[in-house]
Formats: structure tokens, C-alpha cells, sequence
């Protein structure tokens, strides 16, 4: 009798799900099982091929149309050839114990001007070319120059300064040489680092970890397959975008990284959902639609919430940023198309094949977290408070959030290009030489100009190769005291392009410093717009979904302080 009852319970029919949209699409999967995967696995194997060439497809445009340093950039750059909106980098020679650059000047000033010949499109600002003691250290020994190079179209090794290291090198063989700025800060002299694939693997093999920990099954491969296809079609996808607009290159690290996590968030959801079914005694296919019906609403929501987010990325003016948010708003659509469609495709299959050994079993909740709920229920207000609470410390850091680049201090602390800085440092030499500023004016007002610029306060020393004026322009160089490349050090800029706006002949103001204060007006400044259109395009969607305002708001509000 005992085994007969077990019988029964296991067996017993589930109750079927009203009939709704998801309900039908399950039903039609599931007919047609066998083709939905033929389609997607069609998918699967042409976003392979998508995968390798993707990213020659993609932009590595940082253009802000429309703001002062940016457009001052670009005419920098017609003019020279290079500059105007990205760090140089930095040449630093240091003669033997016992000599000075002085008296080495004229093989130090040939060793540089072999250089430039070499590599006729970097700009090279050294003491031979202007005469300016600054680029001098106080004890004498070492020496700089800056090398203003053309804007870079990808990523990789500073293959001009390395260049011209070489050759400097070659022409100053008992000379210390090393290259050093942001960039070399960055890669800590070594340009070679994990690419994206490696990155989405180790991540994979993570949530892989993390999967057998939940299913304790061979199930736990079943995410990680819908992962697989979300993220291949996406790519395909976007490859095919890239014949209609430019797509930013960092639109392939959040299809990688970020579907990753959402497409297995998604089929985790659904599957979850159907084991229960199952745990319960429905035969497959109907735990599959009651997981359709119930789960797969969640999904369908919560991919159109994330995809109102990123699209609100277009009301910012910055090219870059829109291609992100159209390019990024594909990741949860077509993870919610392969998680309602391709997943229960394969769990009405395979699914109970490979629900195995079930070393944890659904039948009944958990007894940690059924306790912890019970809790809350129980002391709700108190759980409440304390929950407010620790967002609310959680935000207080947020009152000191530095926005921009990151400051040298928080870069490579070792290494030829960390040395050549110190050495730098150590000899006088202010920290802002890592960003100069740069000022475009016309060539009869450049002395009057740099006089102005010399007396900006946080401006160390204001400079020209004098030899270099190109279209009657002339690119006056600052050293600021200190780097300017985040929202706290940005001050000196601002002082610039408030001293220069009023002096006659000044085209503009450029430099890194500026351009990080033009995207932060471009971005920042658009926040709240973007914001409030995604809060009310989430509350209506969410109103709707829970009809209850109330619900809604607080999800608004809970999301905004997360």
C-alpha cells in the first residue's frame, strides 16, 4: 500500500496552466522540439564563425561632437597629425653618475631628432626643441620628451615608442633609456594581457562550479548550454549590425560577460521552475509549460526591463555610448529568445536524462532559508530598518565617487615604465607630466598666449617646440602640477580654459584633462534624463506586471539604492 501511494503521488496529474501566449509557445516547442534545435544549432555554429571575425568589425570611436576639448582635439589633429586627446608617451634618458644632460645635450638632442625622423608621424617635445629647462630633472642626469602620437585605432603595445626607445638606445649606448606615461603605467611595460575569450571561460568554469552546487546533476550543463548559444547568436547579430552603424568594441566584453551571467540567470529560472514541476509528479512536457507559464513570465520581464536600461543609453551625445545601448540591448533579448524557446526544447527531450544523479532533490524547501523567511515575515519592520540601513551605507561612498581614468598611484607600482616615473618624480619633474595640456592658437599670438598660460595657477611650466607650426597653428604645452585624469584632479583644466577663453588667438583647449571634463559633462551631465526615463519606463512596465503601483515604486526605488 505504502509503495502504491508513492506511486500515485509521483504519478498524479499536475494542474494545467491557463492558456496564455507562453503556454502556446510551449505547446508549439515541444511539438516541434527536433527543429527548434536545428534552428538554433544553424545559429550556434554561424555565430562561431561571427565570433572570429567580430571584432575587426567593431569601432574604437571616443568622439564627444559638440564639446569644446574634443572638437579643439580634432582640429589638433588636422593640423598635426596627432595629439589633442589621448596622453603621450613619455621618453626618459638618464645620462652615467658623473655627467650631466647639459653636457651631453647635442648626442642627447641627435639621438632624439634621429627618432623623429624615424617616425615622422610622432610629434616629439623634447629640450633640444624648446629650450625649456623643465624638461630637466634638478640634479641634471636625466632628461624627457613627450611623444604625441596619432589617436590609436585598437588595442596593443605602444609600437612607436617602442620604436623609438630602441633607436634612442642605439644612439645612447651608455645612457639609461626607458618609456614611460599612462599607457606603459597600465600595461606595467608589458602590453600583453588576458583577451576576451579567456576571460568568458574562466567565468563559465565559475558558474559552472557554481551550477553543480545548485542541480547536483548532470543538469548543470544545461545553462551553461543556452549561455553558449545566447552568446554566439548575439554576436552574429551584432556582426550583422555592424554592416548598418558602427558598434562599439565594448559591446563584445558585455555580450561576453554580461550574457553570460544573464542567460544563465534566465535558463536557471526555468529550469528551477520545472524540476519542481517535476519534483511534484507532472510528467515532462507539463512541468515544461508550467514552467513556461510561470517562470518564463519572470524571464520575458525581466529581459525587457534590462533592455529598457541599456537602450536609455542613446539620449546620451556620445556616439560610443549609443552603439552600447543598442548593441547591449540585444544580449536580453536574445537570451530571453533562447531561454523560452531552445531551453524547453531541450528540457522536454533530454531533460529527464540528464537530471542525474539528483544528489539534492525539490520535493521539498529548503529548511535554511524556509527558517530565514519565517524571520523576516516575523520581524518584518525590523528587517526592514536594518535593510535600509545597510543600503544606506552602502550609498555613503557614492558621495566620494571619482569619476575618469585612473590616477598613477593606482597603477603598475613596478616595472622599467614605473621606474622611469619615479625617476621623474624624484627629480623634480611635476606628476602632471603624464597629461600635459594642450593649447591650440595661432602662431602670432603664440608668445603672448604661452606667457598667459605660463601664469595659470597648478601650471608648472607652458611650452612649444618651436620649430613645429603647422596651418599657421601653434600647440602650446603645459605641465600641470599634478596628472589631470579624474573628476578631483581636473581643477587645473577648468583654470586653463577659463584663462585662455578671453586671450586672443586661442582656438581651444585639449589634452586628456579635457576631454575627461567633456565626457563628464556628456555623460554625467545626461544622467538625470537617462535615469528618469528608465525609472518610468520600468515603473509602467512593472505597474502593469504587478498590477499595483505601489509594488512598482518600490522596485523603482529598492533597484535605485542597489
Amino acid at each position: 500500500m505504502r509503495m502504491a501511494a508513492k506511486s500515485y503521488s509521483r504519478g498524479r496529474p499536475a494542474a494545467q496552466p491557463a492558456s496564455s501566449f507562453l503556454t502556446r509557445l510551449a505547446g508549439f516547442v515541444l511539438h516541434h522540439r527536433k527543429r527548434v534545435m536545428a534552428a538554433w544549432g544553424v545559429l550556434f555554429i554561424a555565430g562561431m564563425v561571427a565570433a572570429g571575425a567580430v571584432s575587426n568589425r567593431l569601432s574604437f570611436d571616443f568622439s564627444l561632437p559638440g564639446q569644446p576639448g574634443f572638437e579643439t582635439a580634432q582640429k589638433t589633429i588636422a593640423a598635426f597629425g596627432n595629439g589633442g586627446d589621448q596622453a603621450p608617451a613619455i621618453e626618459v634618458v638618464t645620462v652615467p653618475a658623473g655627467q650631466t644632460v647639459a653636457g651631453d645635450a647635442s648626442s642627447i638632442a641627435t639621438a632624439f631628432n634621429a627618432a623623429r625622423t624615424a617616425q615622422p608621424k610622432v610629434r616629439v617635445v623634447d629640450y633640444a626643441s624648446t629650450g625649456d629647462h623643465g624638461f630637466v630633472s634638478s640634479d641634471g642626469r636625466s632628461t624627457f620628451a613627450l611623444l604625441f602620437e596619432p589617436t590609436a585605432t585598437s588595442f596593443g603595445g605602444d609600437t612607436a615608442a617602442s620604436a623609438i626607445e630602441a633607436s634612442l638606445r642605439t644612439s645612447l649606448p651608455g645612457d639609461t633609456v626607458a618609456t614611460t606615461g599612462l599607457q606603459a603605467l597600465e600595461s606595467g611595460g608589458d602590453s600583453s594581457g588576458p583577451g576576451v575569450l579567456l576571460e568568458t571561460l574562466v567565468a563559465a568554469v565559475g558558474a559552472l562550479v557554481v551550477l553543480a552546487l545548485v542541480f547536483a546533476s548532470f543538469l548543470a550543463l544545461v545553462p551553461r548550454a543556452d549561455a553558449a548559444v545566447s552568446i554566439l547568436t548575439t554576436l552574429l547579430v551584432i556582426l550583422g549590425l555592424t554592416t548598418l552603424t558602427e558598434v562599439s568594441f565594448i559591446v563584445q566584453f558585455l555580450v561576453s560577460l554580461v550574457g553570460l551571467g544573464v542567460a544563465i540567470d534566465y535558463s536557471l529560472l526555468l529550469v528551477t521552475r520545472w524540476r519542481e514541476e517535476r519534483a511534484k509528479g507532472a510528467d515532462n512536457h507539463t512541468a515544461v509549460t508550467i514552467a513556461m507559464a510561470t517562470a518564463g513570465r519572470a524571464i520575458a520581464l525581466s529581459g525587457l526591463t534590462v533592455g529598457i536600461g541599456l537602450i536609455a543609453l542613446v539620449v546620451l551625445p556620445v556616439p560610443g555610448l549609443r552603439s552600447v545601448g543598442i548593441g547591449g540591448m540585444l544580449i536580453p533579448v536574445v537570451s530571453v529568445a533562447v531561454s523560452l524557446t531552445l531551453l524547453p526544447a531541450l528540457l522536454g527531450g533530454i531533460g529527464p536524462r540528464v537530471d542525474w544523479p539528483r544528489l539534492r532533490h525539490e520535493q521539498h524547501a529548503s529548511r535554511a532559508w524556509t527558517a530565514w523567511a519565517r524571520l523576516i515575515v516575523r520581524h518584518r519592520s525590523i528587517a526592514a530598518t536594518l535593510g535600509v540601513a545597510i543600503l544606506a551605507l552602502l550609498i555613503v561612498p557614492v558621495l566620494h565617487l571619482q569619476t575618469g581614468a585612473t590616477s598613477a598611484s593606482a597603477l603598475s607600482q613596478t616595472g622599467p615604465a614605473h621606474t622611469a616615473y619615479t625617476t621623474l618624480l624624484d627629480g623634480g619633474v611635476p606628476g602632471g607630466v603624464l597629461t600635459p595640456i594642450e593649447v591650440l592658437v595661432t602662431a602670432g599670438e603664440a608668445s603672448n598666449a604661452q606667457s598667459r598660460l605660463a601664469r595659470v595657477p597648478g601650471i608648472v611650466t607652458a611650452t612649444t617646440a618651436s620649430a613645429i607650426s603647422r596651418n599657421g597653428l601653434v600647440d602650446l604645452i603645459a605641465l600641470p602640477r599634478d596628472e589631470t585624469v579624474n573628476s578631483s584632479t581636473l581643477a587645473t583644466v577648468t583654470a586653463v580654459r577659463d584663462a585662455m577663453a578671453s586671450q586672443p588667438g586661442v582656438v581651444g583647449v585639449s589634452g586628456m584633462g579635457a576631454i575627461e571634463l567633456d565626457y563628464s559633462h556628456a555623460v554625467f551631465g545626461n544622467f538625470p534624463l537617462m535615469f528618469t526615463l528608465v525609472a518610468l519606463a520600468t515603473l509602467l512596465l512593472l505597474t502593469r506586471a504587478f498590477r499595483s503601483l505601489v509594488l512598482a515604486v518600490k522596485a523603482v526605488a529598492l533597484n535605485l539604492m542597489s
